[in-house]
């Protein structure tokens, strides 16, 4: 009986790390080195684009343009080709909605350059 239960709690405390280590709640930076993690600086295009469809279901691949980074201080354009995931989206009061986007900017030999996650609060 007590192996059981630290059986279980072995699982559940699995289960915890695993979900705050993919937690989209985790800061754009934290987001972010773990999908470098995913596909390296350097990373071709090509590959990029064909482990990111396999992990995620909204991958919109842009051939002929980088992503528009925002930041509060400058915007800038990444790349000369892109990808985008839209990661997914989690609800906390008393703010609203927060939707969590990644960007991968590639340059003109096709390599990766760039990772950047992109939050957006909808509040109330």
């Amino acid at each position: 009986m007590v192996l059981v239960g630290l059986v279980g709690l072995c699982v559940l405390l699995f289960l915890v790390v695993l979900m705050g280590r993919w937690s989209l709640r985790r800061s754009s930076v934290e987001i972010a080195q773990g999908l470098k993690e995913l596909t390296p600086l350097g990373t071709s295009y090509e590959r990029a684009a064909a482990v990111l469809e396999r992990r995620y279901s909204k991958t919109k691949k842009n051939e002929k343009t980088g992503f528009l980074l925002q930041e509060m201080t400058h915007q800038e354009t990444v790349g000369v080709k892109s990808i985008e995931v839209h990661l997914g989206q989690y609800f906390q009061l008393p703010l609203g909605r927060t939707s969590v986007d990644a960007f991968w900017g590639f340059d003109t030999n096709g390599k990766l350059i760039k990772v950047w996650v992109w939050k957006i609060t909808d509040s109330l």
